[in-house]
């Protein structure tokens, strides 16, 4: 009992001493009260936990700064276009340092060289040898510059065989693939071209669109087809139709004679030739035949159809292109032969009805038609006569196997025209009809011939230019639209043949009628169509409208 009460005691003291109620062991007459009155003696309780001493708290220590990663370098890495395209010339790209990164293409930087291929990137503007290719995996560790390399590509070649009927070019005539080559031609005179045939070098074929292709990665050869270009043909052929007073005339072709002027474009080969009648003719470049003559303008204002004027003097030398001569059927039986009479629609060329004034011919008047020199240029006659007070014969041109029988058709084409009895009476030199016909001399014509000719081409009389079943007008009818009226080819205009410049007006033209009071006059038609003309018989600017009857 002792030892628990001395435990106790202890306990107490020492709670006081850690800040308890104080304890003197009862000696100050003080007692400590637990919970209850104090009878004189303490009550055990149960003891309380023995505090501890409280340690000295750790003195906490200052955070260090988190460690912060060091930025990678970055370098710029450069392309050099190294000759190759002028813009850009130069280009950049940033590369982290040690990472990787693949380079930008050519094609993305715009770099390029005409007729070469990038061959990869050179460390030196003179690299052999490529250090990188195009979009190759790169790793920077210092700035640099990069040089483009270029190849070479393949240049293929144009080959063009010799042709005989043309020669062809190529531009370029060489070149990489991909080249647009353009082709060209120029035929030889009587020949066109017609196309292009362009073959790889393995067989292959390469279209060609409007004379160019694109060169493949092979060379080519280029052929040319050509064809010939027929001349014109004088073969009896219907064109077209006319109508006039509500009845339709025939137009036809037949023949061929020199009549439009040459195109500029035409050029004239004079070592190719062809021998027509009178005429020697010579190839021009669009396969056609062409007539030269030195111009000698009637009238100092004449236009060719071209617009060009017609020169006077007969010095300036001009070609024309020989072409089918056209005809209107005036009617299918002529004189009641059962035969077409044909009327040319233009004054081809010009002739002296009869050249000279004052030639003994006896009893034949220079306005006989049969002796005349136009008829002898019309069939291919022989044609001369002697000068009064002279024994000298004076041939102004022998037009035998050289007039414009022999010169405008072949011997088929002439077996067609019929010789045809051509009529010289007095009737014929007068108007037909009744009504308004005006019979001079009361029909009479001392000049006129009862003897007929037979003639494969011939002129037309008075009468037969005034008949209105051929389509004509009354012999005094004149003016725009008259059916009588003629206009002259451009090599009548340049042979000297008349022409009225107005508008619709043509030139004059001869018949075969003499006038009926002088032996020099005979009839013509004028430029505005009136059949009440008359001329002298050595005026050599009438025109020449010749007439023929062919079978049906």
């Amino acid at each position: 009992m002792k030892n628990w009460k001395f435990i106790l005691t202890l306990a107490i003291c020492a709670s006081l001493v850690f800040g308890f109620a104080s304890c003197s062991n009862g000696s100050d007459g003080n007692s400590a009260v637990f919970g209850g009155t104090n009878t004189g003696e303490t009550n055990p309780t149960t003891p309380e936990p023995t505090p501890t001493n409280p340690t000295t708290p750790t003195t906490p220590t200052n955070p260090t700064n988190p460690t912060i990663p060091a930025t990678p370098a970055t370098y710029t890495i450069t392309f050099n276009a190294n000759d190759g395209s002028e813009v850009p010339a130069t280009a950049t790209q940033d590369f982290v340092d040690g990472t990787p990164q693949a380079l930008t293409l050519v094609e993305d930087l715009g770099f390029s060289k005409a007729g070469f291929n990038f061959a990869g990137w050179g460390t030196s503007a003179d690299a052999t040898e490529s250090a990188y290719a195009d979009g190759a995996s790169y790793t920077a560790s210092a700035a640099a510059t990069l040089y483009a390399m270029w190849s070479a590509m393949p240049v293929y070649s144009v080959y063009i065989p010799v042709n005989q009927y043309g020669d062809i070019t190529a531009s370029p005539a060489t070149g990489i693939a991909g080249t647009e080559i353009t082709l060209s031609n120029t035929p030889k005179i009587g020949w066109r071209f017609d196309s292009y045939t362009v073959t790889a070098a393995d067989s292959s074929s390469v279209t060609v669109t409007d004379g160019t292709f694109t060169m493949p990665e092979k060379d080519v050869t280029v052929t040319a087809a050509f064809v010939e270009i027929p001349a014109a043909s004088g073969a009896y052929k219907k064109i077209d139709t006319i109508t006039i007073n509500e009845k339709q005339y025939d137009l036809v072709s037949f023949g061929l004679w020199p009549q439009t002027i040459k195109a500029a474009t035409v050029n004239i080969d004079k070592n190719q030739t062809k021998t027509a009648g009178a005429f020697t003719y010579c190839r021009g470049s669009d396969g056609q035949w062409y007539a030269n003559i030195k111009e000698n303008a009637y009238g100092s204002d004449y236009k060719y159809t071209d617009g060009t004027a017609v020169a006077q003097g007969g010095t300036s030398e001009k070609w024309f292109k020989v072409e089918p001569i056209k005809w209107r059927v005036l009617t299918t039986s002529y004189n009641g032969t059962g035969k077409k009479l044909l009327l040319a629609e233009n004054i081809l060329t010009n002739c002296a009805y009869y050249d000279y004034d004052n030639v003994d011919r006896g009893s034949v008047y220079p306005n006989n038609y049969e002796h005349s020199k136009v008829r002898a240029f019309l069939n291919g006659l022989s044609y001369s006569k002697k000068a009064t007070n002279s024994s000298q014969t004076i041939t102004c041109g022998d037009f035998f196997g050289k007039g414009f029988l022999y010169t405008a058709f072949t011997a088929d084409e002439q077996a067609k025209i019929v010789g045809t009895s051509v009529g010289n009476s007095a009737r014929s030199t007068n108007p037909d009809g009744s009504a308004n016909a005006k019979l001079w001399n009361d029909g009479k014509n001392i000049y006129a011939s009862d003897m007929s000719t037979t003639d494969k081409v011939f002129l037309l009389s008075e009468q037969e230019v005034t008949k209105s079943e051929y389509g004509f007008d009354v012999y005094n009818a004149e003016g725009v639209g008259n059916m009588r009226i003629r206009q002259p080819t451009d090599y009548a205009m340049a042979s000297g043949a008349h022409k009225i410049t107005l508008d619709g007006m043509g030139g004059s033209w001869l018949l075969r009628s003499p006038y009926y009071n002088h032996s020099y006059f005979i009839r013509e038609i004028s430029g505005r169509g009136d059949a009440d003309e008359f001329g002298y018989v050595s005026w050599d600017y009438l025109g020449i409208v010749p007439a023929l009857s062919v079978s049906n």
